[in-house]
């Protein structure tokens, strides 16, 4: 009887060797991908966040310029607004909406309800008024230059904790 040594093939070792580092980049390559479809959430709702904060802004163009800091009703948006303390020289003012603006039912047809849900997801937002003053010529005045700077901050809560989308904006006389 005759054997024929072959030297073709691999060794159960050889085998073992190479499943044991596929499955090690495997299981690397499924936690990337629960980190990246987090991510992807993350960047979806802070998508919506951003988009909601310029809704919002433009929302604003309708409220007169002398009333953006007044606690009132114009322009669809009922609002609360509180003189905040400064260190410099310019008036602050932190604007909030009412949770139920008048002649609407919440979750039904508010427009700018607060929070407002999108996908299941709470937005709270809120607004700053600073009338800043530019030239420096009249000294510390409530009255600006006739610019004023309008903050929107919309937050949230994802899986990476709390987070906030801010977009600034400067409006006119």
């Amino acid at each position: 009887m005759r054997f024929i040594l072959d030297n073709k093939g691999f060794t159960l070792a050889e085998v073992l060797i190479a499943i044991a580092i596929f499955a090690i980049a495997v299981i690397g390559l499924a936690a990337m991908s629960g980190n990246a479809m987090r991510g992807l959430d993350s960047a979806k709702k802070l998508f919506v966040a951003i988009n909601l904060a310029q809704a919002k802004l433009e929302a604003l163009k309708l409220v007169p310029y002398a009333n953006l800091e007044v606690s009132q009703t114009d322009g669809s948006i009922t609002r609360t607004c509180t003189p905040a303390p400064s260190l410099v020289c310019e008036t602050t003012f932190t604007c909030t909406p009412s949770n139920s603006p008048t002649g609407c039912t919440p979750g039904v047809n508010c427009v700018h309800e607060n929070p407002t849900t999108i996908n299941a997801v709470n937005y709270t937002w809120s607004w700053t008024v600073v009338i800043p003053e530019i030239d420096g010529i009249a000294g510390c005045s409530s009255s600006g230059d006739g610019l004023k700077r309008i903050t929107m901050t919309v937050a949230w809560t994802d899986t990476f904790g709390s987070r906030t989308a801010i977009l600034t904006t400067l409006r006119a006389k």
